[in-house]
Parts: C-alpha cells; structure tokens; sequence
C-alpha cells in the first residue's frame, strides 16, 4: 500500500476499525478512506453491481450522445438508428440492457486490463489482475451510478429519450464533464492507495494526462453542441 499522500487528496488519518464504514459514501468523498480497506474493493456482489452499472451507464452516454447529434443534423445513419431507439422507453432500456451487459464484460477485460498496465507504468510490480479490475469498476461507478440515476429520473419526467435529450443537453453536458473530472481524483487515490507506485508517474498516468484528456475532450464536445443547438 502507498504511503504517497500528494497535495491532490489529504486526508485525515483513519483508524483502522473506522476505515469503509459509510460504504459508498466514502466512494465519492473519501476514496482514500474506502479503497484503504481491503474488504471494500474485494465484496463480489458490489464489484458484479459496479461492472453492470458500468456497462449501462456506458450505454446510455453513447446512445443519448447520437440522439443530441442526431437533433443537430449530425451524426448519419447511427443517429438515426438512435431516434428510432429513443422513440419509446421500452426501446431504449431493452437496447440499454443489452449492449450494457455485454458492456459490462467488457469493461472488466479491457478497461481493467488498460488500468493495471498504467499501474505498471506508474511503478507497481506485477500488479494482481483482479484486484486491479475490482479496483477499476469500482472507481468507474463515481461516474457511472449518477448517470444511471439520472436517466431513471428522467423516464418518469419525459415522454421518451429523445425529448429529454434535447431538455437535458446544455445541464447533462457540464454534468457528465464534472462527473469525469471527479472520477480521475478518485482513479487517482484508489490507485495511490491499494498499491505501491512511484509518486511522480502516478500522477502523470492518473491524473494528469486523464484530467487534461477529459477537460479537453469535454471541452470540444461542449462547444459542438452549444454551436448547433442555438443555431
């Protein structure tokens, strides 16, 4: 375990028998705290939970991102297809629960596979496979279980994706953009904390280089959309 403790995340010392007793909570506000104890990264049924939700909320970005496009003129034939998936709710989560459960294997191999080889970028000897990707979708869930949430709420509030696409497009973008940002400090401290890495390439491959790819990113998506949704 990493005794680095970096401007980026200062924590107060934690007493063992404290560590990870307000659950996800920790997750979200203090990744140290949570990803400190063993037994919160290493609960199968959570992990099996985060992966799914993963895969799902993975879904849903790449679906609604074609119908925002699709509202624009853009995007060909796959924006179309997403209209049509976006007509009826029961469509779209019966497309969602598809392509996000294959997802969610998905993330397990590749995205867990991408997170242990910048652990071992970034110093760790050997790293465990499975704990890297236990680790993985666990910090992915600060992203993926909002997002979940908010397409829950807004089935009940609209009539069908496509309009709440349109509603949603200008708040859900700096929304999901805050959410990535979020969850790179919180790659970045469970990273820190469940293994042995050097401190200086850890925070390039953690945070620096994920920071400036989200925010640049983000940044580009943002202004596409706010150019062809006032034109």
């Amino acid at each position: 375990m990493s005794t680095d403790t970096p401007d980026l995340d200062l924590p107060a010392p934690v007493a063992p028998a404290d560590v990870g007793h307000r659950g996800l909570l920790d997750l979200y506000i203090r990744p140290r705290r949570f990803f400190a104890r063993s037994a919160n990264y290493q609960q199968h049924l959570l992990v099996l939970a985060a992966a799914l939700a993963g895969g799902l909320a993975s879904a849903i970005d790449r679906i609604d991102s074609k119908l925002v496009m699709a509202q624009a003129g853009l995007g060909g034939s796959a924006a179309q297809f997403a209209l049509a998936i976006g007509e009826t709710w029961t469509r779209y989560w019966g497309f969602v629960a598809v392509i996000g459960t294959i997802g969610a294997g998905l993330l397990w191999l590749i995205g867990g596979w991408w997170y242990r080889l910048r652990l071992g970028w970034s110093g760790a000897v050997r790293p465990d496979p499975t704990t890297a990707r236990q680790v993985y979708v666990l910090q992915n869930l600060v992203f993926a279980l909002p997002a979940l949430l908010v397409t829950i709420v807004n089935t009940l509030r609209f009539d069908n994706a496509g309009v709440a696409a349109a509603a949603a497009v200008d708040a859900g973008t700096v929304l999901v953009l805050v959410l990535l940002l979020w969850s790179v400090r919180v790659s970045y401290c469970a990273a820190t904390t469940v293994f042995e890495l050097k401190p200086g390439a850890a925070r390039l491959w953690f945070f620096a280089l994920p920071f400036a790819l989200y925010l640049f990113v983000g940044g580009i998506v943002a202004a596409v959309l706010a150019l062809f949704s006032h034109a």
